[in-house]
């Protein structure tokens, strides 16, 4: 039996698969959350494409103009007699478009707030109004009549008057500067060119109410949502089942957005959380809860701002932080005196790098406490203050070391029920790690071949161990099932 000599050095373990993503990366950088209150439910969010990306949230009567640096109200518009729905900003960022649950829709001038178009055409509530990103002077309008309307900003006038819903139209979309897409409470998804006589193209059925449609960049998909699930939609196979049903919310899905570059879609639901989507393989590669029912979200052109509305009235911002390259400021003081005086003294001593050899000063690392007591023989000490630290690591690595000195029996013995039961919590909580079973192993059965005939004189320690061998007991099935998946796998190869 030896004492070990200097600092304890932590073993070197195999690295467990790293539970963080890139992509968990990428979306955690979205910080600094800023939460508004508004007045009522937040039914609609909308960034414009123009720089620096400012955004329109629909809440009650009112549509209001938040800055995308601030994160603070820029403008207010409040000119609606009732509810007003789908506040979207042209794509130059001079014109904000909404409808209101009287069935009117207005168009303003977004420096002046003023009225430049007044359209009161539609019966119902007006829900959908979306201005067409490939032209300025065409922008659509979905109702509670069951209509969508194509109209002309120049003449105030409606180009097209598209029929077919059996029930209210929910969603709009444009897909180009002729084609556009629909849904509604019907449960359907139509897809409308406004070159024919006959514009309706085609229909998928979803199956359930649908509150929101997203063409992707390619034109050739179609994500719709509505119930608890996001169908995926291939036009050129024109099929009438859908290419992909996602099944990952609980509650009604209400809102669909995309990055800027579409290879992510993030849906919203009433369950409060918003899931990201890889669209090569449509699988959920992060997800966000928020404390209440989601109704809209948006994600800005630039990747950079994430706004979620909610039907408290809640409006959550966050923004992802950009890395600025550090810069070298010069010091404003470089006298004898100064601190930068000082450390480029410092640099600057003759080490004697260019003689043969020279005498270098090692500073010697001080020794931790359980490395003295380790060095006094005090293992039992030693052993108690790695399980204090609270790191598996350096728990594993005071055990090795008791081992190699011959220390492990003398430090586990002589011990009551309380100072014991940290060490069987360990146990249990890092015996199935695979880089740990082996030591853990051992020290198992020299605590059991120290107290097993004590058993029953400590409820605590009794307790403890009983869980132990409940885990040990699971490790033990997920093993056999492993060697049998095992065989039968080779069974297939073979």
């Amino acid at each position: 039996m030896s004492a070990p000599s200097g600092r304890l050095q932590p073993q070197r373990f195999a690295a467990l698969p790293n539970p963080i993503t890139a992509e968990n990366k990428f979306w955690r950088s979205f910080k600094v959350p800023v939460v508004a209150k508004e007045y009522s439910s937040v039914s609609n969010i909308h960034f414009s494409a123009e720089s620096p990306h400012d955004f329109a949230v629909t809440s009650g009567t009112r549509v209001q103009i938040y800055g995308a640096s601030s994160r603070s109200v820029k403008k207010t518009i409040a000119r609606f007699k009732d509810i007003a729905y789908s506040g979207n900003i042209r794509k130059d960022g001079k014109l904000l478009i909404a409808g209101d649950a009287t069935g009117l829709v207005q168009i303003f001038d977004l420096s002046t707030r003023s009225i430049l178009r007044s359209l009161n055409v539609h019966k119902y509530p007006v829900q959908v109004t979306k201005f067409c990103p490939y032209s300025t002077t065409s922008f659509l309008s979905g109702s509670d009549d069951k209509t969508v309307k194509v109209w002309d900003l120049t003449t105030g006038e409606a180009s097209h008057d598209l029929q077919g819903h059996e029930d209210y139209v929910r969603a709009a979309e444009w897909l180009s500067a002729t084609r556009l897409v629909s849904a509604g409470y019907d449960g359907t998804v139509r897809l409308w060119d406004t070159r024919l006589a006959q514009p309706e193209v085609m229909s998928f059925d979803h199956g359930d109410s649908v509150d929101a449609v997203l063409p992707l960049q390619s034109g050739s998909t179609i994500v719709s949502a509505g119930g608890p699930s996001v169908k995926v939609w291939d036009l050129v196979a024109g099929k009438s089942t859908a290419a992909k049903t996602l099944a990952n919310h609980q509650k009604s899905v209400t809102c669909l957005s995309t990055n800027s570059d579409n290879t992510r879609v993030l849906s919203g639901g009433l369950d409060g959380h918003v899931k990201i989507y890889n669209v090569a393989d449509w699988k959920v590669v992060h997800g966000i809860k928020y404390s209440a029912p989601i109704l809209s979200l948006g994600l800005s052109p630039d990747d950079r701002n994430l706004v979620v509305g909610m039907t408290n009235g809640a409006l959550s911002q966050r923004t992802r932080r950009v890395g600025k390259q550090p810069t070298t400021k010069t010091p404003f003081l470089l006298g004898v005196g100064s601190a930068f005086g000082v450390a480029q003294r410092k640099k600057d001593v003759y080490k004697g790098e260019n003689d043969e050899f020279y005498v270098e000063e090692v500073r010697r690392k001080r020794l931790r406490p359980f490395d003295k007591a380790l060095k006094t023989f005090n293992y039992g000490d030693a052993l108690d203050m790695s399980l204090e630290n609270g790191s598996p690591i350096l728990v594993v690595t005071m055990l090795i070391e008791l081992l190699h000195v011959g220390g492990l029996r003398i430090a586990i013995s002589n011990r009551d029920d309380l100072s014991l039961s940290p060490l069987l919590k360990f146990l249990r909580k890092y015996i199935q790690d695979p880089r740990f079973t082996d030591v853990l192993t051992i020290v198992a059965n020299t605590v059991l071949n120290i107290y097993g005939i004590a058993l029953g004189g400590s409820v605590m320690v009794e307790s403890a161990i009983s869980k132990f061998r409940e885990k040990v007991e699971q490790e033990v099935v997920i093993s056999q099932k492993a060697n049998e998946l095992v065989g039968m796998l080779n069974m297939l190869s073979a």
